[in-house]
Protein backbone atom coordinates (compact mmCIF):
# COMPACT_ATOMS: atom_id res chain seq x y z
CA UNK A 1 0.00 0.00 0.00
CA UNK A 2 2.94 2.34 0.58
CA UNK A 3 3.90 2.05 -3.08
CA UNK A 4 0.38 2.94 -4.17
CA UNK A 5 0.26 5.87 -1.73
CA UNK A 6 3.60 7.16 -3.04
CA UNK A 7 2.33 6.91 -6.60
CA UNK A 8 -0.89 8.73 -5.73
CA UNK A 9 1.08 11.53 -4.09
CA UNK A 10 3.23 11.70 -7.22
CA UNK A 11 0.17 11.99 -9.41
CA UNK A 12 -1.23 14.80 -7.26
CA UNK A 13 2.11 16.65 -7.49
CA UNK A 14 2.11 16.13 -11.26
CA UNK A 15 -1.40 17.56 -11.57
CA UNK A 16 -0.48 20.52 -9.38
CA UNK A 17 2.56 21.11 -11.58
CA UNK A 18 0.45 21.03 -14.71
CA UNK A 19 -2.00 23.51 -13.17
CA UNK A 20 0.84 25.81 -12.15
CA UNK A 21 2.30 25.65 -15.65
CA UNK A 22 -1.10 26.50 -17.16
CA UNK A 23 -1.36 29.54 -14.93
CA UNK A 24 2.13 30.66 -15.99
CA UNK A 25 3.96 29.76 -12.77
CA UNK A 26 6.84 27.73 -14.17
CA UNK A 27 8.87 27.81 -10.93
CA UNK A 28 6.08 26.16 -8.96
CA UNK A 29 5.45 23.76 -11.84
CA UNK A 30 9.08 22.59 -11.78
CA UNK A 31 8.99 22.20 -8.01
CA UNK A 32 5.85 20.06 -8.21
CA UNK A 33 7.30 17.96 -11.04
CA UNK A 34 10.44 17.38 -8.94
CA UNK A 35 8.25 16.30 -6.01
CA UNK A 36 6.25 14.04 -8.32
CA UNK A 37 9.44 12.42 -9.59
CA UNK A 38 10.70 11.73 -6.07
CA UNK A 39 7.42 10.24 -4.92
CA UNK A 40 6.98 8.15 -8.06
CA UNK A 41 10.54 6.83 -7.81
CA UNK A 42 9.85 5.81 -4.21
CA UNK A 43 6.67 4.04 -5.25
CA UNK A 44 8.45 2.31 -8.14
CA UNK A 45 11.15 1.00 -5.82
CA UNK A 46 8.53 -0.54 -3.54
CA UNK A 47 6.66 -2.13 -6.44
CA UNK A 48 9.86 -3.66 -7.78
CA UNK A 49 10.65 -5.04 -4.32
CA UNK A 50 7.18 -6.60 -4.21
CA UNK A 51 7.64 -8.12 -7.66
CA UNK A 52 4.35 -6.64 -8.85
CA UNK A 53 4.99 -6.25 -12.59
CA UNK A 54 1.65 -4.61 -13.54
CA UNK A 55 2.06 -1.93 -10.85
CA UNK A 56 5.72 -1.53 -11.79
CA UNK A 57 4.63 -0.82 -15.36
CA UNK A 58 2.08 1.71 -14.15
CA UNK A 59 4.72 3.48 -12.08
CA UNK A 60 7.16 3.54 -14.99
CA UNK A 61 4.45 4.94 -17.26
CA UNK A 62 3.66 7.68 -14.77
CA UNK A 63 7.34 8.54 -14.41
CA UNK A 64 7.66 8.78 -18.19
CA UNK A 65 4.87 11.36 -18.24
CA UNK A 66 6.51 13.42 -15.50
CA UNK A 67 9.88 13.33 -17.26
CA UNK A 68 8.16 14.42 -20.47
CA UNK A 69 6.67 17.39 -18.61
CA UNK A 70 10.15 18.17 -17.28
CA UNK A 71 11.53 18.00 -20.85
CA UNK A 72 13.85 15.16 -19.77
CA UNK A 73 13.17 13.25 -22.96
CA UNK A 74 15.81 10.52 -22.58
CA UNK A 75 14.49 9.60 -19.14
CA UNK A 76 10.89 9.85 -20.36
CA UNK A 77 11.66 7.46 -23.20
CA UNK A 78 13.53 5.03 -20.94
CA UNK A 79 10.61 4.71 -18.54
CA UNK A 80 8.01 4.59 -21.31
CA UNK A 81 9.85 1.68 -22.89
CA UNK A 82 10.13 -0.11 -19.54
CA UNK A 83 6.38 0.24 -19.06
CA UNK A 84 5.70 -0.81 -22.65
CA UNK A 85 7.87 -3.91 -22.37
CA UNK A 86 6.11 -5.04 -19.20
CA UNK A 87 2.64 -4.34 -20.59
CA UNK A 88 3.44 -6.14 -23.85
CA UNK A 89 5.02 -9.15 -22.12
CA UNK A 90 1.94 -9.54 -19.93
CA UNK A 91 -0.52 -8.83 -22.75
CA UNK A 92 -2.05 -5.90 -20.85
CA UNK A 93 -4.35 -3.48 -22.65
CA UNK A 94 -2.76 -0.50 -20.88
CA UNK A 95 0.09 -0.66 -23.41
CA UNK A 96 -1.76 1.90 -25.55
CA UNK A 97 -0.89 4.57 -22.96
CA UNK A 98 2.83 3.90 -23.45
CA UNK A 99 2.43 4.12 -27.22
CA UNK A 100 0.74 7.49 -26.70
CA UNK A 101 3.58 8.72 -24.48
CA UNK A 102 6.24 7.45 -26.88
CA UNK A 103 4.48 9.35 -29.68
CA UNK A 104 4.53 12.52 -27.58
CA UNK A 105 8.25 12.04 -26.88
CA UNK A 106 8.99 11.53 -30.58
CA UNK A 107 6.96 14.64 -31.41
CA UNK A 108 8.85 16.66 -28.75
CA UNK A 109 12.05 15.62 -30.53
CA UNK A 110 10.61 16.71 -33.86
CA UNK A 111 10.38 13.16 -35.23
CA UNK A 112 6.92 13.14 -36.79
CA UNK A 113 7.50 9.85 -38.61
CA UNK A 114 8.29 8.01 -35.37
CA UNK A 115 5.37 9.73 -33.64
CA UNK A 116 3.04 8.50 -36.39
CA UNK A 117 4.33 4.94 -35.98
CA UNK A 118 3.65 4.96 -32.23
CA UNK A 119 0.25 6.51 -32.78
CA UNK A 120 -0.60 3.81 -35.32
CA UNK A 121 0.26 1.12 -32.77
CA UNK A 122 -1.79 2.97 -30.14
CA UNK A 123 -4.75 3.19 -32.49
CA UNK A 124 -4.54 -0.54 -33.32
CA UNK A 125 -4.81 -1.40 -29.63
CA UNK A 126 -7.66 1.05 -29.08
CA UNK A 127 -9.51 -0.40 -32.07
CA UNK A 128 -9.06 -3.90 -30.69
CA UNK A 129 -10.27 -2.81 -27.25
CA UNK A 130 -13.36 -1.20 -28.80
CA UNK A 131 -14.03 -4.37 -30.79
CA UNK A 132 -13.77 -6.44 -27.62
CA UNK A 133 -16.12 -4.07 -25.80
CA UNK A 134 -18.69 -4.74 -28.52
CA UNK A 135 -18.38 -8.46 -27.82
CA UNK A 136 -15.82 -9.56 -30.40
CA UNK A 137 -13.35 -12.27 -29.46
CA UNK A 138 -9.61 -11.74 -29.73
CA UNK A 139 -6.41 -13.17 -28.43
CA UNK A 140 -4.28 -11.40 -25.89
CA UNK A 141 -1.36 -11.67 -28.30
CA UNK A 142 -3.06 -9.19 -30.64
CA UNK A 143 -2.71 -6.49 -27.98
CA UNK A 144 1.02 -6.93 -27.55
CA UNK A 145 2.03 -6.37 -31.15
Amino acid sequence: MLGVAAQNIGIVCQLEGEAARQSGDEITARQRFDEAEQSLQEGLKLKIEQGNKPLEATACGQLSQVYLLMDALDQAEEYAHRAREIHESLGLKEVHMEYHTLAAIARARGDEAQAAQWEARRDEVRTELARRARGGAATDASLSQ
